[in-house]
């Protein structure tokens, strides 16, 4: 700026206000823009039905090629990451991502008579990358991150989850990919199984519940009803589901 005129620092000064206050007004527009989609998503009714319940639960709907294709496609860090822990058994993130779908590994399991293994599988594929995306955004980031791969489905992680010795907020026993992406999935498929069985009484088809951000909801199927028991939130939990599907 020195090198200009009297006139020069003038139209420059001018220049950057204008810049400043183009960027406020893209701000605020922003905001209004993502307030009035929350709004129109409140009126829709769309909280009420978050995926259909053969979409959820669809785990054939993509091979481990087209899983890969896409992570390509998008350009994310996972397309060419293999996990050589014990849990990893050496396999690509999109190898495990359709091996967990199908129910293998630490993506099986019974609990309270519900029996999830690889004749039920557990969740679509696409399901889970939805999940991978919404939570550590894994599908568009090149950059690697080892906090995303830590907690890469948000499951077992909150402040204060038992069983986290070394203060990161997750449960040490469900930390790195592999482990996240098998018992996220068999988490949501066991979410889905009780939604719709004698013995349960909360995330039942037909009820209505209160999210953690205040709105009423009426959970109109399984699949729904298995996305709010995971996080009961609507902003940005469940919208972003259906926004990144």
């Amino acid at each position: 700026i020195l090198l200009f005129g009297a006139g020069e620092h003038l139209f420059m000064f001018r220049r950057i206000s204008s810049i400043v206050v183009t960027l406020a007004v893209l701000a605020l527009f922003a905001h209004t823009v993502l307030a009035n989609d929350q709004e129109d998503f409140i009126a829709s009714g769309r909280q009420h039905n978050i995926v259909s319940d053969n979409t959820f639960i669809d785990t054939k709907s993509m091979t481990v090629g087209e899983i890969q294709a896409l992570l390509t496609l998008k350009g994310s860090f996972l397309k060419n990451y293999i996990d050589n822990s014990e849990a990893g058994k050496d396999r690509s993130a999109a190898q495990i991502i359709r091996d967990a779908a199908q129910g293998k590994y630490e993506a099986a399991g019974t609990l309270n008579g519900i029996v999830i293994d690889e004749m039920t599988g557990s969740v679509s594929p696409r399901i889970i990358l939805v999940y991978l995306q919404k939570e550590q955004g894994l599908i568009t980031s090149s950059i690697w991150s080892d906090w995303a791969m830590t907690a890469s489905m948000g499951y077992a992680c909150f402040v204060g989850v038992s069983g986290d010795y070394n203060g990161n907020n997750v449960q040490d026993i469900y930390e790195g990919f592999t482990k996240q992406v098998e018992n996220g999935a068999w988490q949501l498929r066991y979410n889905y199984e009780r939604a719709q069985r004698d013995g349960f009484s909360d995330y039942q088809v037909g009820q209505t519940f209160q999210t953690s951000d205040g709105y009423d909801v009426t959970l109109s199927n399984r699949a729904t009803a298995s996305v709010y028991r995971y996080t009961p939130y609507i902003f940005p939990s469940a919208y972003n589901i259906v926004m990144i599907y």
